[in-house]
């Protein structure tokens, strides 16, 4: 956070943005002047990423007023390369953590009908500025809102999926904590499983970048082991 760059605050949620992210917008930069002509590099590069901007941050807010929704908090969103993180903080029970978990795909859904109901009116046909807001609006984030659902912890997927194995272990007579050590270690499992299988199919497709972030995901699953 402390490489982080603030730039305000909604609904008293300090949003900032991490410096790799800027880095990461010089490129996109780079490759619209390559793709586009003279100055329409710049407005085209500009709808991209207040379009990228705009999606992931109300993801992230949908998953920090699923939050507050339920009794928690949620002070800071950080975005990133890899979308966006909110800090969330709520009460210990499967049904919380659920609310939460999906509070953000919910949203993406919301933005992706909304798009694609736009994007029938108005048909972006050969205007390249509308092409690109379709392209993040519509078809990124239909491919992210899927990605994301894959049950791998940390992704929300995952952390649905989590919440309700620990709903199911406490309707068949668990604690609620040992509940949640149990449904833990089988978000762990799946996790790992899932992340073996993304990473064969990615790299039999010549997808090296989504192959290394599955194992960051895999990784960082290794913090549910607290819980279990």
């Amino acid at each position: 956070m402390s490489f982080s760059l603030p730039v305000g605050h909604i609904a008293g949620i300090l949003v900032r943005i991490h410096w790799t992210l800027l880095v990461l917008w010089l490129f996109d930069l780079n490759s619209y002047m390559k793709v586009f002509e003279g100055r329409a590099a710049v407005p085209a590069f500009a709808i991209h990423a207040a379009a990228l901007f705009g999606s992931i941050l109300l993801h992230e807010l949908g998953h920090a007023f699923a939050a507050r929704r339920v009794g928690g908090r949620a002070d800071e969103i950080l975005l990133w390369p890899l979308g966006g993180l909110a800090f969330c903080d709520c009460p210990p029970s499967w049904r919380a953590n659920l609310i939460v978990a999906a509070g953000g795909p919910l949203v993406t859904v919301i933005i992706v009908g909304a798009s694609a109901l736009l994007f029938r009116v108005i048909d972006p046909g050969t205007n390249p500025y509308l092409h690109v807001a379709e392209t993040v609006l519509v078809r990124w984030n239909t491919f992210i809102l899927i990605f994301n659902l894959i049950p791998l912890y940390p992704m929300d997927g995952g952390r649905i999926f989590h919440a309700l194995a620990w709903a199911w272990f406490g309707r068949h007579g668990a604690h609620p904590l040992n509940g949640h050590a149990k449904a833990s270690r089988l978000t762990i499992r799946v996790s790992w499983v899932t992340a073996a299988a993304g990473i064969a199919f990615a790299l039999h497709n010549d997808q090296p970048q989504i192959a290394v972030l599955l194992v960051l995901m895999v990784l960082e699953s290794g913090s549910l082991r607290q819980g279990a």
